[in-house]
């Protein structure tokens, strides 16, 4: 590695290592194990004493956001922030500062609210795009979960009919080399878990004839996927009538709105028994309607 980019100040922020179990938080404690110890890392959360409890090694330091309300925290208190630490890079989930900060980095997933517009109403969905737009101009790197990304793969990697493109094929993505991917804007971390599952011997077409359980530990198996992730690859993917994805926030958000005597979200799918799927998804519909 140059000399030049030895000893770099990073500034993370991991606030949703303070909430409840979701899909980002497991996403940031996988990241965070594997980060080259040769930089500093400053995570930035609510509770730096639970993230230090997590991450004790040398190379992280922990620090207090002061402030909660979101538009508030990103907007002014991040830039404040990156510039009194002396950051050389800072990372933000989901959108950024419009006015930027030093070495802004964003992770914008519009590709969610796109995808699955029956869980966000059109103005979320305006705002969302707003929100990320504004922050792609004012960052100096975007790690996108976005749909130019997903464009991109399609059209890199599909076949292109008359109208539109085939979605890659398996054998596609496992020809890729994982540069390859990250190109179109997968992290390299996620490309290589990517072209490691299409490369597995992983037959996904038998699963459909395996009993719940069987699926999730031959998924969890592979480098990549976690339980949030078989959860709705159970609900959506395969329709099974009983998966619950009782990791996920925004469900979890619901059955504290509706249902608040219910406090352990995983036990709570046996009071909707048999019909946890349909359960979840009337749920999540509703509380992003109220």
């Amino acid at each position: 590695m140059p000399e030049a980019w030895r000893e770099v100040r990073i500034g993370l922020d991991v606030h949703v290592l303070n909430g409840p179990p979701q899909g980002t938080a497991s996403a940031w404690r996988n990241l965070l194990r594997h980060l080259p110890p040769l930089h500093e890392y400053r995570l930035y959360s609510f509770d730096p004493a639970l993230t230090a409890r997590l991450f004790p090694e040398r190379h992280f330091v922990h620090c207090r956001i002061p402030i909660h309300q979101p538009h508030v925290r990103i907007q002014l208190v991040y830039p404040w922030l990156a510039r009194r630490d002396h950051c050389d890079a800072f990372h933000v989930n989901y959108y950024g500062p419009w006015l930027g900060a030093p070495g802004l980095v964003v992770t914008i997933h519009d590709v969610i609210y796109l995808d699955f517009p029956e869980y966000a109403p059109a103005g979320r969905r305006r705002q969302m795009a707003l929100l990320g737009s504004l922050s792609a101009r004012a960052a100096r790197q975007i790690t996108t979960v976005s749909e130019y990304s997903k464009r991109r793969i399609i059209e890199r990697f599909g076949v292109r009919a008359v109208h539109a493109y085939a979605f890659p094929t398996r054998e596609a993505i496992a020809a890729a080399a994982p540069e390859q991917l990250v190109a179109v804007g997968f992290s390299r971390r996620k490309a290589e878990y990517a072209t490691g599952i299409a490369r597995s011997d992983l037959d996904l077409d038998a699963l459909a004839e395996l009993p719940d359980d069987e699926i999730r530990a031959r998924l969890v198996a592979l480098p990549g996927i976690g339980e949030w992730t078989v959860d709705w690859f159970l609900a959506r993917h395969l329709a099974r009538p009983t998966a619950w994805p009782a990791g996920d926030l925004a469900l979890r958000k619901a059955l504290a709105a509706f249902y608040p005597e219910l406090t352990d979200a995983r036990a709570a799918g046996e009071r909707f028994h048999p019909f946890e799927n349909l359960t979840a998804h009337y749920l999540l519909l509703a509380y992003v309607t109220r």
